[in-house]
């Protein structure tokens, strides 16, 4: 025969559950979630902006060498072990 589960055992899921669910409610979660969030949204307006602006500059360099020539100063580049 099978063993019944009593309450005890699921109860627990209920508490953490509902636990988790008033966190994500909280007014405070909200505001963390939303300040995270702008902070992100000026950190890829600032990158997006510099890429604009310095990235035909750093394209210049991949586009004006000579085939093998990246490799040779990466090779250069390089500390002797």
């Amino acid at each position: 025969m099978a063993k019944k589960k009593s309450d005890k055992e699921t109860e627990p899921k209920k508490v953490s559950t509902k636990r988790f669910s008033a966190f994500l409610k909280n007014e405070t979660t909200h505001f963390v979630i939303g300040l995270i969030s702008v902070i992100f949204a000026v950190y890829l307006l600032l990158a997006f902006t510099s890429f604009f602006f310095t990235g035909a500059a750093d394209q210049s360099i991949l586009d004006n060498q000579q085939p093998g020539e990246l490799m040779q100063r990466r090779r250069m580049k390089r500390p002797l072990m």
